[in-house]
């Protein structure tokens, strides 16, 4: 250990040879530790004891240092650790004080969505052959005059009265001017050819950019265009917009406050989930909105190092404060949400809100799935306007407010929402079953229209079953707009689903789908489904892809009855056959 380079980070060694009173030698280490702040001598008549003796208390101390360095850095992460737990604490502790700091309003220009697609980028000339470089001046011509071109005289002055090494000298003169002039020459000869091949060159790349900037500058020109139509396309698709929302258009309203919503602030244990439903008639706004569960919220509160144990501990909040906690961030959010919808409504087409705090979690005595109502909440503006918020108790303020829920929000007692979706609608009729009379050979293009509209009602029903779905049929009035209505109470993936049921031979064009997604619209549905058959034409496909429209064909109905236990099958060339007889007929009877 006695070079500098195997020292620890920290160390110095220093050796030297003194004396003693007698005279005699001995070897001297001094070696030090900066960072323990400490000085040792060793002293010794051999020096390769001395060497060990230093050696060993260097390995000491670097072993002490390091266990203290390992302490400093856990107590580090000890100290950062718990200053992000507080943080998060203090977070879900001031969640309606930060929504009433942020701005809620929404600019319309911020919805258009940007152009993506890259601009055409210049062409690169493939196989580019190097730019010619420049050669280096050739400088002065050597001459075979100058002295370093004359033969030089050896060691000995012998040399020139010896004919054979004089010859060898001027020899050797001449092949170093023979080499200086050739090299000469060459550099002369570069420079002359340098500007033809610096044109050659440049001729090259004007042909290639002659071929290809022509097309780039063409694609370029089309893409400023496309980009163009995009914007315009899309300032007026958001004006449009706009004026919906302004005009108190329901899907409008509702994908307005959507958006409002999806933009909280809110920790990442929060499952941003919710759905809203709005009455043009009253105004009045439904918000079923999904909080966390009990126990995803943090409850870590600090964690310290322990030197005894070598490892961290962390330190939670009671149970007391971990529920105290739970049931402030619910009645924040609650009040949080209803103040932001009012706040972003630039339009005056809320005159009251209702909130629905859903929690989705797992019910200990049975081990199921749950997803009860725990508190509900109606406000109209004049009655928030008249709090300051900024000053309130969460709890009092939803108690003040007159809002429903358990006095312990977080032993997720339901509570019945004070308003939800309406299902109810005069052109509702009973469903019949159909389904347990098909056989494996039903033919689905060839049955009665009536009994494909129930069959697909009672289909859906049997898929949604799980998430407590309803499924409502229409009157049989043919008008082929709602034939069923689904009313999903999953706050997210649910709402209102509109059903049609296309039993046609034929493929089915755009016009229909349009008139479904014209009739999600009218219905204020967040989705429609068009099932048929027969199939779909690209066109269909095309049109739905930006919309809230699932194209369901034969194929995938099938699919969907042999799912839940039923035979069926599809046959286009027979049904049109069997439909041929029956208009045949027809025609016989009205003729005779």
């Amino acid at each position: 250990m006695t070079e500098q380079s195997e020292l620890p980070e920290g160390v110095t060694w220093e050796k030297r040879t003194t004396y003693t009173a007698r005279g005699l030698p001995r070897t001297e280490i001094v070696i030090t530790h900066e960072q323990l702040n400490t000085v040792r001598v060793i002293r010794d008549a051999s020096p390769y004891v001395a060497t060990e003796k230093a050696s060993a208390q260097v390995q000491s101390w670097d072993a002490k240092w390091q266990d203290q360095r390992f302490i400093v850095l856990k107590e580090a992460i000890a100290e950062q650790k718990t200053k992000e737990a507080q943080a998060a604490l203090r977070t879900l502790q001031g969640i309606l004080h930060d929504s009433l700091r942020a701005s809620c309003r929404v600019e319309w220009s911020e919805l258009e969505s940007p152009f993506t697609e890259s601009k055409p980028s210049r062409p690169i000339l493939q196989d580019q052959p190097e730019r010619p470089t420049k050669p280096e001046e050739a400088g002065e011509e050597p001459l075979e005059s100058k002295d370093r071109y004359q033969p030089e005289l050896g060691a000995s002055f012998l040399d020139v009265f010896i004919p054979s090494r004089w010859r060898k000298r001027k020899e050797e003169a001449w092949q170093r001017f023979e080499h200086d002039h050739s090299k000469w020459e060459k550099a002369v000869e570069a420079l002359e050819r340098y500007p033809v091949l610096l044109e050659e060159w440049e001729k090259w790349i004007r042909k290639e950019n002659e071929r290809l900037l022509p097309k780039w500058k063409s694609d370029v020109a089309t893409w400023e265009n496309r980009k163009k139509q995009h914007e315009k396309d899309e300032k007026a698709r958001v004006s449009s917009f706009k004026e919906a929302v302004a005009s108190g258009g329901r899907a409008a309203v509702e994908d307005f406050f959507s958006i409002v919503l999806e933009r909280s602030d809110y920790p990442d244990c929060f499952p941003y989930e919710f759905t809203v439903a709005y009455k043009p008639e009253t105004k009045i706004l439904v918000c079923d909105y999904q909080l966390p569960s009990p126990g995803a919220l943090p409850t870590l509160r600090e964690v310290a190092y322990v030197k005894t144990r070598k490892a961290l501990a962390e330190k939670h909040l009671s149970e007391k404060d971990s529920q105290t906690l739970y049931d402030s961030v619910a009645y924040q959010i609650c009040l949080s949400t209803t103040y932001e919808l009012f706040a972003a409504d630039q339009f005056g087409v809320l005159d009251l809100v209702t909130f629905n705090g859903w929690v989705r979690d797992v019910d200990r005595g049975t081990g199921k799935d749950i997803n009860p109502c725990i508190l509900s909440l109606q406000a109209t503006r004049e009655a928030l306007e008249g709090i300051d918020l900024t000053r309130v108790e969460p709890k009092a303020c939803f108690k003040t407010l007159k809002g429903v829920g358990s006095t312990k929000l977080h032993a997720l007692a339901p509570v019945a929402p004070l308003l939800q979706l309406d299902t109810e609608d005069d052109r509702f009729v009973e469903g019949r079953s159909v389904a347990s009379g098909l056989a494996e050979g039903t033919n689905l293009a060839a049955m009665d229209w009536e009994d494909f509209e129930h069959l697909i009602r009672e289909l859906f029903e049997a898929e949604f079953a799980e998430r407590n779905a309803i499924v409502k049929i229409t009157q049989a009035s043919r008008d082929r707009g709602v034939d069923a209505v689904i009313f999903d109470p999953d706050p997210i993936r649910g709402g209102k689903i509109i059903l049609q049921a296309k039993r046609y031979t034929n493929t089915v064009g755009a016009d229909a789908v349009r008139d479904l997604y014209g009739t999600v619209v009218k219905e204020g549905a967040n989705k429609g489904i068009l099932i048929t058959t027969s199939d779909f034409g690209p066109d269909s496909y095309e049109y739905v892809k930006a919309l809230p429209i699932t194209l369901l064909s034969g194929s995938n109905l099938v699919h969907l009855l042999d799912k839940h236990g039923h035979e069926a099958r599809i046959d286009l060339a027979e049904a049109k056959q069997i439909q041929a007889e029956k208009d045949a007929e027809a025609r016989r009877q009205a003729s005779s």
